[in-house]
C-alpha cells in the first residue's frame, strides 16, 4: 500500500484487494468527491460477499474508531497528501489500516460517511478473514493493551469463536443460521 501511494498520481486513493471491486460502474461518479474536499477521508458501505450470499455490511458510528474499525478500507477514499504524511505501519500485516485510520482521527482530521456502497468485499478468502488470533493481536497492539493476561485470554476465546462461526457459516446457509440466530435471540 505505501508503495503504491508513492507512484500514484490523483487525488484520491483508495486501496481494493484481490477479490474486491467497485459495487457498480456508478460509484464515483455517485461518490462526488469533488464536492468533499474539507474532509480527509470518505467512506461508506460494502457488499460482503461469501461463496452462498452477499449482504450489506454498513459502518459503525464514527466515535467507535478508537476502539475498533468501523468500516473496511475498500470502502474508503483518503486524500494522497495525507498518505504522503502518514504511512500505513508495516509491523502490522492485518491491521495496519486500522492504526491508519485511528492516527487520522486522534489527530483530528476530517472523515466523511456516505450513504453509498462503494464495493464488494471478498469476505472469505482474505487475511483478515482467516487469520482470527493475529487479527485481534494487532488491535489489542495498536490499543496498547497486549501485555495484560486478560486481554490475550479473551483474545484466545474470541479467535476460536470466529473460527467455529467461519466454519459453521461454510455448512450452514445463511437462512437457516438467521432463523436459529432469531429463534435463540442471539
Amino acid at each position: 500500500m505505501n508503495k503504491g501511494v508513492k507512484i500514484a498520481k490523483g487525488e484520491w486513493i483508495n486501496f481494493m484487494n484481490t477479490g474486491d471491486s467497485f459495487y457498480n460502474l456508478d460509484v464515483l461518479i455517485n461518490l462526488k468527491l469533488q464536492d468533499l474536499l474539507e474532509f480527509q477521508v470518505v467512506y461508506g458501505s460494502i457488499n460482503c460477499i461469501t461463496k452462498t450470499t452477499s449482504f450489506i455490511l454498513n459502518p459503525k458510528p464514527f466515535r467507535d474508531i478508537i476502539n475498533k474499525m468501523i468500516f473496511c478500507h475498500q470502502a474508503a477514499f483518503v486524500k494522497k497528501n495525507i498518505l504522503d504524511k502518514f504511512s500505513f505501519d508495516i509491523n502490522y500485516h492485518i491491521a495496519g489500516d486500522y492504526k491508519f485510520f485511528r492516527t487520522l482521527s486522534i489527530n483530528g482530521y476530517h472523515f466523511k460517511e456516505k450513504d453509498l456502497v462503494i464495493s464488494n468485499y471478498d469476505a472469505e478468502c482474505g487475511i483478515s478473514s482467516t487469520r482470527f488470533y493475529q487479527m485481534f493481536k494487532e488491535y489489542s497492539k495498536i490499543l496498547d493493551d497486549w501485555n495484560r493476561v486478560d486481554v490475550k485470554i479473551k483474545i484466545v476465546f474470541k479467535s476460536l469463536n470466529y473460527i467455529f462461526y467461519y466454519k459453521i457459516r461454510k455448512i450452514i446457509p445463511l437462512k437457516t443460521r438467521q432463523l436459529i440466530k432469531e429463534y435463540f435471540k442471539f
